[in-house]
């Protein structure tokens, strides 16, 4: 491709994609790997970015998987390069914050019941690499969300983290309810230790006068409420 090819190509993909945004029709009218090939325009501004869009796509199994590979993983592609996987993940990291409680993981927001958090949970996770990774919510006595904190992070079979950590925070910001959620990278719900650890963060945090209102483990398209033993789908 020439560069004045380059450039034209490039100028009819932006027009195409400001139509479709217009009528709301971007997702019926691109393909991934035409999405993710124009979004590579601002990434790789002289490079014919088509090939490197469809090797992504086949390498993560499509735009989902994408937003989860490792910064090291997306290195080694070929076409990719160190900026552009920093830029990947760095776009996949502002679309999981846009999406945590209240649109930012420090904003506020308020909840009426524990089911209202499973689309932030949802989306939480949508960008996390494929491990697990364990987080506490802060409430305040009315459901009004404080802050989200990472509490730990692990291999794609575990995370271990301490309940101890946990009361200390939620003093230490003198927050009344906690909700724990952490994710299961393959499918499954709660396992043994999940389940002794519920009960011991529980005790801990009742002895510091905290409520543990829920503990969520999310797995693919489930979202387990272990306190609850209750499957959201």
């Amino acid at each position: 491709m020439t560069e004045n090819e380059h450039t034209g190509h490039r100028k009819r993909m932006k027009a195409r994609f400001c139509a479709a945004d217009e009528t709301g029709t971007v997702g019926s009218s691109f393909s991934e790997h035409e999405l993710l090939e124009l979004l590579l325009f601002y990434a790789q501004p002289r490079v014919n970015t088509n090939e490197t869009a469809h090797r992504l796509i086949r390498q993560y199994g499509g735009l989902q998987g994408l937003m989860q590979a490792p910064l090291t993983s997306l290195t080694q592609v070929v076409g990719v390069g160190k900026d552009t996987a920093l830029f990947l993940r760095l776009l996949a990291s502002v679309y999981r914050m846009t999406m945590m409680p209240g649109g930012g993981a420090q904003r506020s927001f308020r909840m009426t019941g524990t089911e209202d958090l499973i689309p932030y949970i949802r989306q939480m996770y949508f960008s996390e690499t494929p491990e697990e990774h364990v987080f506490l919510m802060l409430f305040e006595a009315d459901g009004t969300h404080k802050k989200t904190v990472r509490i730990a992070d692990g291999t794609s079979l575990s995370a271990s983290f301490d309940p101890v950590r946990c009361v200390q925070i939620a003093v230490r910001q003198n927050t009344p309810m906690v909700v724990l959620v952490h994710n299961h990278p393959a499918a499954g719900g709660p396992s043994e230790e999940d389940l002794r650890l519920t009960n011991e963060l529980k005790t801990a945090l009742e002895y510091a006068g905290v409520t543990l209102m829920e503990h969520f483990i999310f797995s693919e398209n489930e979202c387990y409420a272990v306190m609850r033993r209750k499957v959201y789908t």
